[in-house]
């Protein structure tokens, strides 16, 4: 039997799964958002195009900026980030493996952050992701759980490499991000 993907899109929530009662259920039990696919590729490149119309539709903030494009598959929790400016993508990652879409959200903070001090872009990086905004300032641990890290170890080391560079930044440098308040 032939492997089925299902692309669907309820509200904010877009994901490519293989279990066609989850698709259902995001996409609010209407099944005419429902999209069949017996190729992944093929499934994945709809997936992408339905995330790049969400952003370009999206109230993102004015001006010349940064911002992140996280998402996580609710099936089996595989999460990947683009980091952006305007419509033009700057680093991505096509799969952190297993993860959950606070430490998705923080690790693109953190490469977003180290892209635009390299490149010695001066622009804002805005994240909707309170906690991962407040890991980033050291405001707050971004600490991975123990389920998390048997299931992918490699997550931990990332962390642990994202807040070893942290700390070595000079005082002041948190001041490049700020939380992209959505409802205002």
């Amino acid at each position: 039997m032939a492997k089925k993907f299902y692309v669907t899109r309820g509200g904010r929530d877009i994901c490519i799964t293989q279990d066609y009662n989850q698709a259902l259920l995001i996409s609010k039990n209407n099944p005419n958002r429902v999209q069949e696919f017996g190729n992944y590729h093929v499934a994945l490149k709809l997936l992408m195009r339905m995330v790049e119309s969400a952003l370009q539709h999206s109230e993102k903030p004015k001006g010349d900026y940064i911002h992140l494009d996280v998402s996580v598959n609710n099936t089996n929790g595989m999460a990947e980030f683009r980091v952006m400016q305007g419509d033009r993508y700057l680093v991505s990652a096509n799969s952190l493996g297993f993860c959950t879409p606070n430490i998705a959200e923080f690790l693109a903070i953190v490469e977003a952050y180290k892209y635009a001090t390299h490149f010695s872009l001066e622009q804002t990086i805005y994240c909707d992701n309170i906690a991962a905004v407040k890991a980033f300032k050291l405001e707050i641990p971004m600490i991975v759980p123990p389920t998390l890290h048997a299931a992918n170890p490699r997550i931990t080391e990332l962390v642990e490499k994202a807040y070893t560079y942290l700390k070595e930044l000079p005082d002041g440098f948190s001041d490049r991000v700020e939380f992209w308040y959505k409802s205002m």
